[in-house]
């Protein structure tokens, strides 16, 4: 027997509940991306891009929920309290003060740990008395990683070293730290390691040093 799709809610006042789906859905979307932020300098025929941080990896997909044997019935639809418990997923928890964390899983653990980021329903089917016994889902989960998870996954420091640069022909050294850094905002610790009074005016052949980056703080 095929296994069915199932939301579990992990943490607070719901954690253990379970929402097995009718019906596995027939594909669903992972997505990931990064978000820049433009610099534009005059000096520039085209806009610099600064990486400002990763976008969390999502799953979207579509199911279908339904409870046609209810028709022509005048009890509540168990349909109704089954997204009941699958709202409780997106609702702010009492006692963590945001939405519970969730897992994703058929026939494996596709999502260990996500939120709910967006639920949308679509009722397709009434009883006589208009309660909906048919409804189609669209569902967003994003995945979740604590900053822990987050650095052992992925270390965006440079390297513990310091190294020299010609400034070539053609180069400032604000493109000298998008490239170096994958940061303009990098340039500031170039100017200050190299204590360049004017950023704007670095005559080419300068040998500047380039000490290790460690964050907008630094």
């Amino acid at each position: 027997m095929p296994s069915k799709a199932v939301l579990k809610i992990l943490n607070g006042e719901n954690a253990g509940q379970e929402f097995v789906f009718d019906f596995n859905p027939t594909e669903y979307t992972v997505e990931t991306g990064n978000r820049f932020q433009v610099i534009n300098f005059p000096e520039l025929s085209a806009p610099l891009l600064q990486f400002v941080t990763g976008e969390g990896e999502t799953l979207s997909f579509e199911l279908l929920l339904d409870d046609t044997l209810a028709l022509g019935t005048k009890e509540r639809p168990p349909l109704l309290k089954r997204l009941a418990l699958l709202e409780k997923a997106l609702a702010v928890d009492p006692e963590l003060h945001a939405p519970p964390l969730v897992s994703f899983s058929w026939g494996q653990e596709i999502l260990p740990q996500a939120v709910v980021e967006k639920l949308s329903k679509r009722f397709v089917l009434f009883n006589d008395e208009g309660l909906p016994v048919r409804v189609r889902l669209s569902l967003t989960l994003k995945r979740y990683l604590t900053p822990e998870q987050q650095k052992e996954a992925e270390d965006r420091h440079s390297a513990d070293v310091s190294k020299l640069r010609l400034l070539r022909e053609g180069e400032n050294i604000f493109l000298l730290a998008a490239k170096e850094y994958g940061t303009v905002a990098a340039w500031r610790l170039i100017a200050r390691e190299n204590h360049l009074r004017n950023p704007l005016e670095v005559p080419v052949g300068t040998l500047l040093k380039l000490p290790p980056w460690r964050g907008p703080g630094v």
